[in-house]
């Protein structure tokens, strides 16, 4: 067993040369998400990224489209949330994530209790 390849659906991809897995997808599930409409919607300003990583970033966007796994925003939004990137693989790639701390206070939770050890007995 080689310990740098990792298997995935039938596809093979090497770990020990960094090769990135494609990036899964659930297909034909709707999620319903309750929002609290109390909360006044946020549009918050985009951040300023480090100029030496523009080019990373617009590189991977593009990438994220292609791949259908972003979609670009309509042109009148009610909530923004900022795109926070951080450099890995020392500058080479970045990772991109989304600042949701704000929208995600206008999420209701669902509560699904766990059951007990003993209730499951």
């Amino acid at each position: 067993m080689d310990l740098g390849i990792l298997k995935i659906e039938g596809e093979v991809f090497n770990v020990a040369k960094k090769e990135e897995p494609p990036i899964g997808k659930v297909k034909g599930l709707q999620v319903d998400v309750k929002i609290d409409e109390k909360v006044v919607p946020v549009q918050q300003p985009a951040r300023r990224l480090p100029i030496p990583l523009e080019e990373l970033v617009e590189s991977k966007l593009q990438d994220l489209l292609k791949q259908d796994i972003i979609e670009p925003a309509p042109l009148r939004i009610t909530w923004a949330s900022p795109l926070v990137v951080t450099p890995k693989d020392g500058g080479r790639s970045v990772r991109l994530c989304v600042d949701m701390r704000r929208a995600n206070e206008a999420i209701i939770p669902e509560r699904h209790p766990l059951p007990t050890f003993d209730e499951i007995q």
